[in-house]
């Protein structure tokens, strides 16, 4: 019997079917490095036909680059547009920017936002959000709920992120919240965010979950225990 490397071995110890290592704790991986693995992970997975569902965030949005043409895919974007380092001030951020596909459903707005429910309701965004019913890979950035290891932290206020964190958030997923268990928090942030949910997320045949760096691991472990990160996922240096 071979013996099982180290990916396999962490991926049978935390319940996933497949597990990537992109970088090593000497050595850890650049975000191009990431950007080029995450398309590999998605490309193993997606048949013709099937829908994708990406959530947005600074490592997704460099990834997308590296995706090859989809001729044959549906692509829906699961979250609102969020500026990133990538993004210069002269320019709207846009996920889909590069991407060739059969169709592709963007999402209209912002993912932080005061009114957020209100604006679900605009047929634009409703006809995204509705695709992500029937999705075949959804793609998530897993997220701590820090201010080091999330980029929605700085985009409410300092009062409500705490209360947040009180509340036992410890994962972040484009702004929908996790507790170490798993599961989604009801909290003022939710009612901000532009997204779909986690109940859509878990629907979909194939999930894959990327998150950077050791500070994440209990972010991704809250993640694949409420089946929000099941495999496979591709992770980003040491965990």
């Amino acid at each position: 019997m071979p013996l099982e490397s180290p990916d396999e071995q962490l991926a049978r110890a935390v319940g996933l079917r497949r597990l990537v290592t992109v970088g090593t704790t000497q050595w850890p991986a650049d975000r191009d490095a990431l950007g080029r693995a995450v398309p590999r992970e998605i490309t193993r997975v997606l048949r013709d036909g099937d829908t994708l569902g990406i959530f947005w965030s600074g490592a997704l949005q460099h990834a997308v680059k590296h995706l090859p043409k989809l001729p044959h895919n549906d692509i829906v974007q699961l979250a609102g547009a969020l500026r990133t380092d990538d993004t210069t001030e002269s320019e709207s951020p846009r996920l889909f920017a590069e991407l060739r596909s059969r169709t592709a459903w963007p999402l209209w707005a912002p993912l932080v936002v005061d009114q957020a429910a209100a604006l679900k309701k605009s047929p634009e965004i409703d006809v995204a959000l509705r695709r992500a019913d029937s999705l075949d890979v959804a793609v998530l950035a897993i997220d701590g709920w820090s201010p080091d290891t999330s980029t929605v932290w700085p985009r409410v206020s300092e009062d409500l992120a705490r209360a947040a964190a009180r509340a036992g958030a410890v994962a972040e997923v484009s702004g929908l919240l996790l507790d170490e268990s798993g599961h989604e928090l009801d909290t003022p942030i939710a009612g901000m965010v532009v997204s779909a949910s986690v109940a859509q997320v878990r629907s979909a045949h194939h999930r894959i979950g990327v998150a950077s760096g050791a500070e994440r691991a209990p972010a991704v472990l809250a993640a694949v225990r409420g089946g929000a990160g099941e495999p496979p996922r591709v992770r980003h240096g040491p965990a």
